[in-house]
């Protein structure tokens, strides 16, 4: 069973900054945490941090500590009301040990963790060590302890903060990159796990671009077939492709590439299946130009602490003539604005799209939704924007660009680029999403017929 930790950037540096307060001794917090099972093992998830008040300490020196009876009551009451596990974590200064569990820890962890695993009733309790930057840790959890395999720390920049980055197996492969990124930046790319979700102009460019840059593991998600206007834009797709399933083909084709692992996944992103998969990734790219999609993996962003770039493109034509070419990049996780307070989801429209076909176009008909049709697409365009957005992902977790955040826009036809901030609305549902994990279901369920994203429309119609 893989065990995986994420913190969101607020909260790590948060705990930076206690520990740096708390030297030359040893410091500490209880930090509350969301959980998720998936197919790979447990996923663990920072919500909040229990800094410590006058009396939580029963021991607190250069080379030990120990949190009181009283602190860890508090701690698991509020875990208990919230229905969340508990992570401890805590300092090693000036390297003492280093980020390993000293036999002082584990003298710690002989009173503790027997409260911990009995008051928690099945939810998980983990014990971190922080030293010069990097972390390491065990889990209690369903009756064994297991080592934390992969923690990271999600924000403008995506932190990995374990000892677990190993050598790229074959750096001649990448030689061109390795000057740009480094064999660590390689090795790096090749641990990765990253989700596209649809396999169409925009999403193939993206997976294709991935799977070259050596990425270790491509997930692809798309219920649609190939139809034969996508074979003009669509990469890895030829004329005996129609009718076969856009994730499917892709994916395959993507095989034919390099030794990368690649899973398609012939599924609509509310489905279980998908939702499940995504989970596990490092970061999910949102190739999908309707509002459902985008609710879905806003709540995957913000429950599964997951880095999501939504990438899209929009041709405006007049008289066969362009008018503009726009191509936006965002780059949203639990810090940063959701689509719903930035703006980029709007309830009524995930409404619409959960309609019967006949029901939606009658209701169009009447001027009460938006039409269906079509819009301008080449190849181009798409790619272009793909390409963008695969630029912002080399930003985000291997920090070569030190792009801005916020939303990256673009004019083709303006040969304009600029980015616009956006910062998260504190009244927003987003605000008391984050980190929870499982404790909440994000994937649909069926209406009418058609796909909608339940929870999303209850808390915002």
């Amino acid at each position: 069973m893989t065990c995986t930790f994420r913190f969101t950037e607020s909260i790590f540096g948060s705990l930076e900054e206690l520990f740096e307060a708390g030297a030359p001794n040893e410091a500490g917090s209880f930090v509350l945490m969301g959980f998720a099972d998936t197919s790979e093992g447990v996923q663990l998830y920072t919500r909040g941090v229990l800094a410590p008040q006058m009396g939580a300490w029963r021991v607190q020196e250069p080379a030990r500590l120990a949190p009181s009876t009283a602190w860890m009551s508090q701690a698991i009451g509020l875990a208990d009301r919230q229905g969340l596990g508990l992570a401890f974590i805590h300092s090693h200064p000036v390297g003492i040990g280093g980020p390993r569990f000293s036999g002082a820890d584990e003298w710690m962890h002989e009173a503790m963790v027997p409260v911990m695993v009995d008051n928690l009733e099945g939810r998980p309790f983990a014990s971190l060590v922080y030293c010069n930057g990097s972390i390491s840790g065990s889990v209690w959890y369903r009756g064994a302890r297991r080592e934390l395999e992969k923690i990271a720390v999600i924000g403008n920049r995506l932190r990995r903060v374990d000892l677990h980055v190993r050598d790229v197996a074959d750096t001649e492969a990448f030689d061109r990159h390795v000057l740009l990124w480094g064999a660590r930046g390689q090795a790096l790319l090749a641990q990765l796990t990253v989700g596209v979700v649809g396999a169409g102009g925009t999403g193939s460019a993206v997976a294709e671009q991935l799977v070259r840059s050596g990425v270790g593991e491509t997930i692809v998600v798309d219920p649609d077939v190939q139809e034969r206007t996508n074979v003009t834009r669509v990469y890895g797709s030829f004329s005996e492709s129609v009718g076969q399933n856009k994730a499917e083909s892709l994916a395959e084709h993507l095989r034919r590439i390099w030794g990368g692992r690649v899973e398609a996944l012939p599924v609509g992103v509310e489905h279980r299946q998908a939702v499940n998969a995504l989970a596990r990734c490092d970061v999910i790219f949102g190739c999908t130009d309707n509002h459902s999609s985008r609710a879905v993996l806003n709540d995957l962003a913000l429950q599964h602490l997951v880095s999501v770039i939504d990438v899209g493109c929009r041709i405006g034509v007049q008289e066969q003539r362009t008018r503009g070419i726009g191509c936006e990049v965002r780059l949203v996780h639990a810090d940063t604005a959701c689509y719903y307070c930035g703006g980029v989801v709007d309830p009524q429209t995930i409404r619409n799209e959960a309609l019967p076909l006949e029901e939606r176009r009658g209701l169009e008909q009447e001027g009460y939704v938006n039409g269906l049709a079509d819009e301008p697409s080449i190849i181009p365009v798409t790619t272009s924007t793909a390409a963008l957005g695969v630029l912002r992902f080399f930003d985000h977790v291997l920090g070569v660009l030190g792009w801005a955040p916020g939303r990256l826009m673009t004019d083709l036809h303006a040969l304009d680029m600029f980015t616009v901030a956006a910062s998260a609305d504190p009244t927003c549902v987003c605000r008391q999403r984050f980190g929870i994990g499982s404790q909440r279901q994000i994937f649909s369920r069926r209406l009418g017929g058609a796909s909608v994203q339940l929870g999303a429309l209850r808390s915002h119609l």
